[in-house]
Order: C-alpha cells, then sequence, then structure tokens
C-alpha cells in the first residue's frame, strides 16, 4: 500500500484495507505453528581422555564447533507460537549451534557437517548463505550435498529470519538483525569444528525414555492428537507400546587419545514447556538438556566456551507435547472434547505440566533428557563402522508424483493451510471460534477467505477433505507465501542413517518413513540388523506438518498444517527411498530445481523499527542503579537489581553478556560465576516508556533532512497532519508483553535491565554483586553508540539459614494468555508502518 503523493488516496479506505488486513493477520498470528537448585553443578568425570578400546570400529576424524546465534533480546517476535504480543524481553539463557563434522579418515574431503541449532526450525536462506559463506572459506569441501542444518525447535527465539512470507508475518516481515545472528553463529560453529578436526571414533546407542519406577505412561512427552493418530490401522498401532516415539538415539564422539568430544542425540518432543506468555530468549527443554551435559564435561568452563558439546536434535514430534498433563478447559477446568479439543463458550483448550510453572517444567523435561543420555553415552561401548556418504536433492513438492502401491498415480498439491490451522494446538491454542477436526469450513469465514484470496476448485479437490484457509500456493506476489522447492537428505556413517526431512513428522508418520527407508537400504545390501535410521526433523527449511494419509483424514491441527496435501507422506517416503537407493548402488542425483534466493533478489522486507533513541531520565545515566541488591541473601533467594538501560537491540552481545554474577576474590580482583547463559540468571529488560507517534515521526522527519546526501533513501511519503483516532485500549501497546504496556513507537523512550539470579544451594558463601552491560543511543540527531557498565553494591552470600526468600518481582505461571487488544496493537503498528519507508532492517 502506499499514500499517494496527490491525496486521492484516503485514510478512511486505507484504515478499512488495515483492518481487514490485521484481523486475518490476527488468526494467522495465534496459528502458526505450533529436585535441586536451577544452576546446581552437575557432578561427573573431568573432560579428560578415558580408556576407550573400539573394537572393529573405523578411525573417522571428527570436528565439534559451539557458536552463540542468540538474537535480538527486545521488541522482536518470538517465532513458533506466532502470538504478536510474544515480544522478546530478555534472556533467560542462550542460544546456540552447534555443528558436528564427521569425514572419512584417508579421504577427509568427504565429509559431512550436520548442525543443530536452538531456533524453531531449519531455514532455506540462512542454508543457503552459510553454503556461500562456507565455499568461500573452504572451496568445493561443504555443498548442497553435505550440509544440514536442523532446529530444535524452541518456541522461545527470536523470529523473522526465514525467507518466506507466512512465516514473517507476526514479526511484521523480516528482521535482519535475527538473521545475521543465526547466520554469523552457524558459521562460527562449523569454523570452529573445521578447525577441531582430529582422528577419532563414533559410538551409538539407543533407548526408551520412560519413568523407571512403570507409574508416569507420558514421562517426557505425550501424544496432543490422540484422536489423530487412532485413526491409523488397528493393526500399526498394535505393533508400538504407544502413541509417541519414547526412544532416544545417541551419537558419541570420541577422540582417538579418548577424549570425549561430545554427543549427538535425537528425542521427540516439542520444546515447548515456555509457553506463549514467556518473553525471554529461551533454549526451552532441549536447551537446558544441552547446558547440563556440557555443564557434565566441560569442568567449570563457561557455556559456550567447553570443549565437550552436546546438542540434543528434534525428531519426528510433529504430534509430541512435553506438557504431560492431561488437556483441560484453561477457564472452565472441565475436560476438553476429545475429537477437537474444543471448551465450552470461548474457553479454550490447554496442557501444562510436569511442573508448577514453566520455568519448573523446562528443566524436569530437560533434565530426564540430560539423564537418558548420559545413561546412553556411558554404555555406547560399539563403535560405527564403514564410509562416510550422503545425497541431497532439491524436489518440487507442489507438483510430486507418488506411485501408490497398485500402480496408480496420485500427485502433492500447491501449498495450503486448512482451517483447524487457525485452532492451534494444546500447546498454543489459535483465536476466534476455529476449532481441531474441522472438515467443513466455516461460512463467515467462507466469506473472509473469498474476498481476498479464494482457492480454485482444483486446490480444494487436490486438498480434499482439508477445507482451506489460506491458498498461499495460489498468491500471484513476488514473495512467495510458503515453498515449493524443497530440500531432501540423508547422511550417512555406515549403516547409521540420518533422514534429515523438511518439517514437522507426525509419531507414525516418523515411523513409516523410518521403516520404508530402511527397507530400500536392505534391498540394496545393508545388513537388516546392523542398520539404523534416526529422522532428524525440521532440517534445512520448513514445510510445517507430515501427518499419515489416515490422520490428515481428520484435520487436527497438525493435518490441516500438512500444506502439500493427502499424499505429502507419500511422496517423502518415495524420495527419500530415491536417496537411499543412490547411497546404496553408488548413484549419482540430477540436484533438482534451484530454489529461491529471496535475500540477494531483494524481495525480504521488514517492518521492525531501529533503535531511534535511548532517552534518560533527568540526572540518570546508562547503567545507574534503580533498585539496588539487599545486603546478603541465601541459599535460594532470587537476587534483583535494576539499572537503568540502553536498548539490547544495539548490541546482541553474541559470544557476551548482558550481565555478570561475580565473587570477589580479594578487594581488587572479582571473579565472574554465572552470566546470561545460566540457567540460574534471568535478563529481564523493560520498556518503560515511549515517545509518541507524531513526536517521534517528526523527529525521524528531521534527522532523515540532515542526513548527508550521499545516503541513498527513497522519498518519505506524504502524512496528514495527525494520524486518524482509533479506539485503542489503555492496555495495549506495539509488541506489547506482560510487562511493558506502553503506547508509542519502539526504538524510543526509557528502559531498565532488571538483572535476577536465583542463588543455588551450595553456593560458595562471600561477597558478590550484579553488573550489567550494554549500549545506549542519548541523542538521536549524533546517534552515537554508548557502551557502559553499571555493577550493583557489594552483597554478602551465606548458606541456608531459614524459609524467609526474596521472590522476583517477574512472576510466570502456567497461563496461556490470548490478549484481545492484540488486534488493536498490530493495527496501530501497521498504521504507523505507513510512515516508514518498507525497507530491510537496519
Amino acid at each position: 500500500m502506499v499514500i499517494k503523493k496527490n491525496g486521492r488516496e484516503k485514510w478512511p479506505t486505507i484504515l478499512i484495507v488495515l483492518v481487514s488486513a490485521a484481523l486475518i493477520i490476527t488468526v494467522v498470528s495465534f496459528s502458526l505453528f505450533h529436585d535441586s537448585s536451577p544452576c546446581e553443578a552437575v557432578t561427573g568425570k573431568p573432560n579428560g581422555a578415558r580408556d576407550y578400546k573400539p573394537d572393529g570400529g573405523t578411525l573417522y576424524k571428527i570436528g565439534i564447533g559451539i557458536g552463540d546465534i542468540t538474537g535480538p533480546a527486545g521488541e522482536t517476535n518470538m517465532m513458533c507460537y506466532a502470538n504478536p504480543s510474544q515480544m522478546t524481553e530478555g534472556i533467560h539463557f542462550r542460544l546456540y549451534s552447534r555443528a558436528y563434522i564427521v569425514a572419512d579418515h584417508d579421504d577427509d574431503n568427504h565429509r559431512f557437517v550436520f548442525i543443530n541449532a536452538d531456533i524453531g526450525m531449519g531455514a532455506q536462506i540462512i542454508r543457503l548463505k552459510l553454503i556461500e559463506r562456507l565455499e568461500a572459506l573452504y572451496p568445493g569441501m561443504y555443498t548442497d550435498q553435505n550440509v544440514a542444518f536442523s532446529g530444535q525447535h524452541t518456541h522461545s527465539g527470536p523470529g523473522g529470519y526465514q525467507q518466506y512470507l507466512l512465516y514473517d508475518v507476526t514479526s511484521l516481515g523480516f528482521v535482519e538483525s535475527s538473521f545475521l545472528a543465526i547466520l554469523d553463529g552457524i558459521e562460527q560453529s562449523v569454523i570452529r569444528a573445521h578447525n577441531n578436526l582430529q582422528p577419532g571414533y563414533v559410538y551409538s546407542n539407543s533407548g526408551e525414555l520412560v519413568d523407571p519406577t512403570g507409574q508416569d505412561v507420558h514421562w517426557a512427552n505425550r501424544n496432543r492428537s490422540p484422536y489423530a493418530y487412532d485413526n491409523n490401522p488397528q493393526e500399526e498401532r498394535d505393533k508400538y507400546d504407544y502413541d509417541v516415539d519414547k526412544t532416544m538415539t545417541l551419537l558419541k564422539f570420541v577422540a582417538q587419545d579418548g577424549q570425549d568430544m561430545g554427543a549427538l542425540s535425537w528425542f521427540a518432543v516439542h520444546p515447548t514447556s515456555m509457553n506463549n506468555t514467556n518473553h525471554l530468549i529461551s533454549g526451552d527443554n532441549k536447551g537446558y538438556a544441552a547446558y547440563l551435559m556440557e555443564q557434565h564435561f566441560n569442568n567449570g568452563a563457561r557455556p559456550g566456551k567447553g570443549s565437550f558439546i552436546a546438542a540434543f536434535a528434534q525428531s519426528n514430534n510433529g504430534d509430541v507435547s512435553p506438557n504431560t498433563e492431561d488437556p483441560h478447559c484453561l477457564y472452565g477446568g472441565g475436560e476438553c472434547e476429545y475429537e477437537t479439543s474444543r471448551c465450552p463458550g470461548s474457553d479454550v483448550c490447554v496442557s501444562f505440566g510436569p511442573g508448577e510453572d514453566m520455568y519448573e517444567s523446562t528443566k524436569i523435561i530437560g533434565r530426564r533428557q540430560f539423564e537418558k543420555a548420559m545413561e546412553l553415552y556411558e554404555n555406547a561401548m560399539t563403535p560405527l563402522s564403514g564410509k562416510i556418504d550422503f545425497r541431497h536433492q532439491y524436489v518440487d513438492m507442489s507438483s510430486y508424483h507418488v506411485t501408490q502401491p497398485d500402480g496408480s498415480s496420485v500427485t502433492t498439491c500447491k501449498p495450503a493451510l486448512g482451517y483447524s490451522f487457525a485452532a492451534g494446538c494444546t500447546d498454543g491454542p489459535g483465536a476466534l471460534n476455529f476449532t481441531q477436526g474441522d472438515t467443513t469450513g466455516d461460512p463467515f469465514w467462507d466469506s473472509v477467505i473469498d474476498t481476498v484470496k479464494p482457492p480454485t476448485e482444483e486446490l480444494e479437490s487436490c486438498h480434499s477433505p482439508k477445507p482451506i484457509f489460506l491458498a498461499t500456493g495460489e498468491t500471484n506476489n513476488t514473495w512467495d507465501w510458503h515453498p515449493t522447492i524443497v530440500d531432501t537428505q540423508i547422511l550417512t556413517i555406515g549403516h547409521f542413517v540420518i533422514l534429515a526431512v523438511p518439517g514437522e513428522f507426525s509419531t507414525m508418520a516418523g515411523r513409516r518413513i523410518r521403516d520404508s527407508v530402511k527397507e530400500v537400504f536392505v534391498n540394496n545390501g545393508f545388513d537388516a540388523a546392523g542398520t539404523e535410521v534416526v529422522l532428524a526433523g525440521l532440517c534445512n527449511l520448513y514445510t510445517h506438518y507430515i501427518v499419515t494419509y489416515e490422520e490428515y483424514q481428520v484435520q487436527r491441527y497438525e493435518g490441516a498444517s500438512t500444506i502439500y496435501g493427502p499424499y505429502t507422506l507419500q511422496a517423502h517416503q518415495q524420495q527419500f527411498g530415491v536417496l537411499a537407493e543412490a547411497i546404496a548402488t553408488g548413484q549419482t542425483l540430477d540436484p533438482g530445481p534451484r530454489p529461491p534466493n529471496f535475500y540477494d533478489d531483494g524481495v525480504v522486507r521488514g517492518l521492525t523499527f531501529p533503535v531511534f533513541v535511548d532517552d534518560l531520565p533527568d540526572g540518570m545515566a546508562f547503567g545507574d542503579v534503580v533498585d539496588d541488591a539487599l545486603p546478603s541473601y541465601q541459599w535460594g533467594d532470587f537476587v534483583n537489581v535494576t539499572f537503568q538501560a540502553g536498548n539490547p537491540r544495539n548490541d546482541l552481545k553474541l559470544e557476551g553478556t548482558f550481565l555478570e554474577i561475580q565473587r570477589v576474590n580479594d578487594p581488587s580482583n572479582w571473579e565472574t560465576v554465572y552470566t546470561d547463559a545460566d540457567w540460574c540468571t534471568r535478563f529481564h529488560w523493560i520498556s518503560t516508556s515511549r515517545r509518541l507517534v507524531n513526536e517521534t515521526l517528526q523527529a525521524l522527519m528531521d534527522f532523515i533532512d540532515d542526513l548527508p546526501p550521499f545516503v541513498p533513501l527513497p522519498p518519505l511519503p506524504s502524512l496528514p497532519t495527525s494520524l486518524p483516532a482509533l479506539p485503542i485500549p489503555d492496555n495495549a501497546t506495539l509488541g506489547n508483553s506482560n510487562s511493558s504496556r506502553q503506547i508509542g513507537i519502539p526504538g524510543t523512550g526509557e528502559s531498565v535491565a532488571e538483572i535476577l539470579w536465583e542463588i543455588p544451594d551450595g553456593t560458595v558463601e562471600g561477597k558478590y554483586r550484579v553488573c550489567h552491560y550494554g549500549n545506549g543511543i542519548a541523542s538521536l540527531t549524533d546517534r552515537e553508540l554508548v557502551t557502559y557498565t553499571g555493577c550493583s553494591s557489594t552483597f554478602d552470600v551465606i548458606g541456608r539459614q531459614d524459609t524467609t526468600t526474596f521472590p522476583s518481582i517477574v512472576t510466570e505461571t502456567n497461563a496461556t494468555t490470548i490478549p484481545m487488544f492484540d488486534l488493536y496493537a498490530l493495527l496501530l503498528a501497521l498504521l504507523i508502518s505507513l510512515a516508514m519507508t518498507f525497507t530491510r532492517n537496519a
């Protein structure tokens, strides 16, 4: 939409269009995806050489590396829940990329790299740009064929890094700072792995992650769509003890000299222990499991700095939740309807647990994965043997021809999402009157969709029985809403097979493709008993969900989000069978159709405001203490210190920290004990005020007028003297959250940083302080970035004396909120965005 300078484009018309757009975007937004103290020491063997005696294993070259990928910790929409109000407001603990290179010992050019990143999912544009960078560094060594990139699927990381429009809707488009943080950190992890290559052995082990007492059938995961699962054939379900996969598969990497190098495991569970009321960046349960395992081996090294690296990767998690309590109606408390997860009236169906709040649930599910991984690691004694191999091929998944067992042929469809996609699921319910299991549509929403972009009869027929809510594959925009060219890839270490699949497979869909691919390998000479197939989910790009044909028929959330139609799973089984046969027989495959690169083509755009200015209260400077520490604390207490702050988007502190907990060794020597990468700390950034719309727009125009002439900027559109009046509720905000309810422009105004430290039991008694590190822009005119440090007063930490504690002012519950004023906030953001040039984010 362009505001014409001659004034013929009227504000009332614009407002009507924006209201309609905001309504649809809001619906899409809510549906897009769907012990001991926290920092206790995890005691174990020091990270030294051990006496491994491999029996018959192949000696490989192994390199493992880690890189910080923590994106903007303020005013950025989080990926996966797609809730417009879930904006980043700080860091619970940092996100990392972990890269694993395995090469043939005698030909280390024959290698692959598997990357597991603490983000929502793999992103095609990040992979394309990563391979481009690696080609410049190591020509011919890392290519489309041998680079696999998986996201562990945390729902608490910054979004806006995908090249397809639908995934960037709630972040108001592409967010360059988020994209570059991930790309830069992944590149660093691969470089470090490459530089760390050394001879070593790879061991594998598998086992079930279940309650050792047998009392809790769910324990670490449960099926969130059992009605769809039950639609699979009875004889197929009878082959399995559970309606989710309980098996964890682990690779153990050991240097030739016996040094423990790292671990890479796969287990199917959503990282949605942190729910959509959370605003702190977090690796969720899988990130916490990695934190614990690395702490175990790295003998006191800071997170992200140790030599032992552990990744907890995703598998067939499509219908698998960590929230192990029974689903219930959030407000009424009754049971949800089994087939549709419907609740009476406007109530919503949710599931929580096993903890009392999201932090405890994250810790429990993460620790259970860690403990199982440690058991598998210590008992993995048989090394893998055989050559390294890999195949990758791009395919057009919008028209893939599938040969059925009877010889007939069916095809996949252009991408589209069903009505139940808008309903969400028990991990994150959607908005308005959508329900799961909808196979008929709704007259009201049918009429709304028909005014925007009705699906063709051909598309409706192809996707049947899915009633189409968004015909994303039939849009005629230059910026595609969904991918059509899809990555498919297999990596092998001998007869250990990794399926790098491009989405979220349901439990039964994952079982079927593992079985069918293994059958291809066995039929082409692989040993049946010695061949193990693991499914690595959300690799290379994101194509939503892949369910079985039978599950698709009932159109729960996962089925409605299977974007290529009812034969999507069969297409993947056939295509991965092609890759498997090529590896087993030594064939070379055509690379397939090249996907678009919307980043280099200048297609991706974003509306995220840059940081204009960090205002300061009179008499205050950046880093000044607003609320100081108390004189003393006990184990288990929360230390809570607040500083005058700058916007964390000014400097992401990659490989650094926004906070340190320091202990004094002598009057002039402070030792860092914890940073913002640790579980027991929280960096909470709070916007306390924002400049008003007209004030900031005028300041922006004055600033642009003063820019040097060599800065290329298109002309700003002419604006009315005042914006039209809007019925904005008192608690509405741009990028609203649980803690900052400010009307005004993001990237302006005053803010504070609240640093919290939950003192672990066993903490060394002594004198401590809390320090905050940041950057601020004190003036809109000179744009000088000020680096600052602030530290609290010194306080004492003593052992537990009584039960008195000092709780955090940040209160989090298991409640999932759906604030209706988000619609107004989003509408206001869109109106303001008309005054800005629609360009790529700084």
